[in-house]
C-alpha cells in the first residue's frame, strides 16, 4: 500500500505546474459621420503586449467589476471615432470580476504583475508587466 502512496503523491505534485492562461481584449469601436452613427465594431484578440493599462470599473449595479479602457473620446457629436477595449474570453464576453482582488488573481494567473494602481473614486487604474 506505501508504494501505491507515493507513486500518487508523485504524479498529483508533477501536475500542480503552474500553467499561465492565455489573455484575451475586446476592442469595441464606435464611428459616427455628419451625425450618421455605423454599427459598432467588435474584435476579440489574444493579447501578447509586454505592458497593460487598464482600469477596473464598478458595473451599473454595483456588484460586480469590469476591467476596460477608453483608447479614443468622443470629441465632437456629430463626427467620432470612439474606441474601448475590456478583458474578455475568447468569445469576447466581457469577464465579471467580485473586485480588485479577484483582478489582480486573474491577471497573476495570466503572466502579468502590477507594476503601478491609482484609485480614482470608483475607477483604479493599473498598469501591468508582462512577467517572462
Amino acid at each position: 500500500m506505501k508504494k501505491l502512496f507515493v507513486i500518487l503523491f508523485f504524479i498529483s505534485c508533477s501536475n500542480t505546474k503552474e500553467q499561465h492562461k492565455e489573455l484575451y481584449i475586446t476592442t469595441h469601436t464606435y464611428n459616427s459621420k455628419n451625425g450618421t452613427h455605423s454599427s459598432p465594431i467588435k474584435k476579440t484578440e489574444l493579447f501578447s503586449s509586454d505592458f497593460l493599462e487598464i482600469n477596473l470599473c464598478q458595473t451599473r449595479n454595483d456588484t460586480s467589476n469590469i476591467a476596460t479602457k477608453e483608447i479614443d473620446g468622443i470629441h465632437d457629436v456629430n463626427n467620432y471615432n470612439h474606441t474601448t477595449i475590456a478583458i474578455t474570453d475568447i468569445n469576447g464576453q466581457i469577464i465579471n470580476f467580485n473586485g480588485a482582488t479577484s483582478f489582480l488573481n486573474f491577471m497573476h494567473n495570466h503572466n502579468y504583475e502590477i507594476i503601478e494602481q491609482q484609485k480614482s473614486g470608483t475607477i483604479i487604474k493599473y498598469l501591468f508587466k508582462k512577467l517572462h
